[in-house]
């Protein structure tokens, strides 16, 4: 799977469409929170109902994961396992996310 970023999904980063559903894989809290550029996280495209849905299913287990580990921040190693756990049915975007593991 290529790399795309918000501004480089087809129809351009700067359609009105790519800017309200461009959906990073890897969120952005993740890359700041890690010291990596969030420009450069990879990115769908995906509909709005789609976007909404995966936002709150990575909400809700990132509440899940953090309520368990007491308000501790969380390791690089939970917060795969996350994405690999709501991200399942794709594969690509878990191969897409891979490297900013550091393994």
């Amino acid at each position: 799977m290529s790399r795309w970023t918000p501004k480089n999904l087809p129809g351009g980063g700067n359609s009105r469409w790519n800017q309200r559903n461009a959906h990073h894989i890897l969120e952005a809290k993740h890359a700041r929170a890690w010291g990596l550029n969030e420009s450069d996280l990879p990115a769908v495209n995906l509909s709005r109902r789609d976007h909404d849905r995966y936002h709150d299913l990575l909400r809700n287990e990132f509440k899940t994961v953090s309520r368990r580990n007491q308000g501790q921040p969380l390791s690089k190693l939970q917060v795969k396992q996350v994405y690999q756990r709501v991200y399942q049915a794709h594969p690509d975007w878990l191969d897409a996310i891979e490297p900013f593991f550091g393994n």
